[in-house]
Order: C-alpha cells, then sequence, then structure tokens
C-alpha cells in the first residue's frame, strides 16, 4: 500500500514513517497539508492512504481529509491525534503515539476494505 503521511511535527512522521515501512509499505512523508494535497494534485502516484495529524497549523486533518477526497474519491483515510478526548472523525482515529501492533491492525481493516471493493 502506498500511504501519504502527513504531519507536522517531523520526529512524529518521521517515526510514523519508519513504522509504515517495517510493516512492508511505501511512505511518502510531508509536513503539512498544503504539500500533502499538492501531492495528491500532481503526483502520479496511486496512493492508498492518507495518514494524517489532526490538529496542524493553516488546516486541520478534517479540511485536508475533506479536499483530498475530492480529488481521489476512493482515497481511505486514518486520522492520528494526541487528544485523549473529544476527538470525532468518520472512519479511523490512532492515538499518538501509534504503536506498531496497532497501526499494523487498522491497516490490515483497510486492505480488507479495499480487496472487498
Amino acid at each position: 500500500m502506498l500511504i501519504l503521511c502527513v504531519d507536522d511535527d517531523r520526529m512524529v512522521r518521521e517515526i510514523t514513517g519508519d513504522l509504515l515501512r517495517e510493516l512492508g509499505h511505501e511512505v511518502i512523508e510531508v509536513a503539512d497539508a498544503t504539500s500533502a494535497l499538492e501531492y495528491l494534485r500532481h503526483g502520479d502516484e496511486p496512493i492508498d492512504l492518507l495518514l494524517t495529524d489532526v490538529r496542524m497549523p493553516n488546516m486541520t486533518g478534517y479540511a485536508l481529509a475533506r479536499k483530498a477526497i475530492e480529488q481521489r474519491p476512493s482515497l481511505h483515510v486514518v486520522y492520528m491525534t494526541g487528544q485523549e478526548e473529544g476527538v470525532s472523525a468518520p472512519g479511523h482515529v490512532l492515538r499518538k503515539p501509534c504503536t506498531l501492533g496497532r497501526l499494523e491492525s487498522v491497516l490490515t481493516h483497510i486492505e480488507r476494505l479495499q480487496s472487498a471493493a
């Protein structure tokens, strides 16, 4: 699976990218929503999943997901957050820091959805 990983915190983004690669996925890491949308607009690769932080400067992960899905309607989205409560999102939400096992579980579920479609 090719995953676009978006987080404004460089360390979190790099660690998450490393975990995703350890699970056998290809990863494109970007630091903000604008860069992610630009990549989706001009990139030729078929991105399978958008993994985005919820709270980022200039645009939330929710707003990014809405715009990304407008560009690529079949795109799956997983949200990441450090908040303990009050996060409600359509789809999967991972709490940061995320364990390898939890990440693998969510990605396996999404892969099953993709293969069923």
